[in-house]
């Protein structure tokens, strides 16, 4: 009888953990589509910040370009982290009936076990069931914290290439007007010595 409650036990505990690690696969996946698609999310907002830099005719212009590209970057890094989230606390608490029929009593001659030894066995499921599903959200927690930690030092390095392309352009803009307006002044000279 003893044999018996260990082989079930054990088939339980195997149960759990085959359930755990598709729910793991599951929430692995959604998270690197949303890492993905918050990066392709940065990288297209620094684009258009580095082009809308590029065409401004003023330094607030292109300070605006960049502080929108920013934050669409900012955004699409709170979808991921919000995606990623999502799915940690989708995690199935009602598969304990599975367990429990899978691992239910052999039919063999042994005599079946008491209800006082059926709710402690039930107990001790919900208990390894809910200790490997804290475990497994620890494990993607961190997962998930070292994927933000990437795209924000993405962010930043997007957002300052941005922020400097708009200040050449700036600066560009600046250096053509005083080089046009040096020129026209030479101009006029010339035409007022002339006269």
């Amino acid at each position: 009888m003893q044999q018996q409650q260990q082989q079930q036990q054990q088939q339980k505990q195997q149960d759990a953990v085959a359930l755990q690690a598709a729910n793991a696969n599951s929430c692995s996946s959604n998270s690197a589509a949303a890492a993905a698609a918050a990066a392709a999310g940065a990288a297209a907002a620094a684009a258009a910040a580095a082009a809308a830099g590029t065409n401004s005719c003023s330094s607030n212009s292109a300070a605006a370009a960049a502080a929108a590209a920013a934050a669409a970057a900012a955004a699409a890094v709170a979808a991921a982290a919000a995606a990623a989230a999502a799915c940690l606390l989708e995690q199935p608490l009602n598969d304990l009936s599975l367990l429990q029929h899978r691992g239910g009593p052999a039919k063999t001659d042994a005599s079946p076990p008491t209800a006082q030894q059926q709710q402690q066995q039930q107990q001790q499921q919900q208990q390894q069931v809910q200790q490997q599903q804290q475990q497994q959200r620890q494990m993607q927690a961190q997962r998930l914290l070292v994927i933000l930690q990437f795209l924000i030092q993405l962010l930043l390095q997007r957002t300052a290439a941005a922020t400097a392309a708009a200040t050449a352009a700036a600066t560009a803009a600046a250096a053509a007007a005083a080089t046009a307006a040096a020129t026209a002044a030479a101009t006029a000279a010339t035409i007022y010595e002339a006269e």
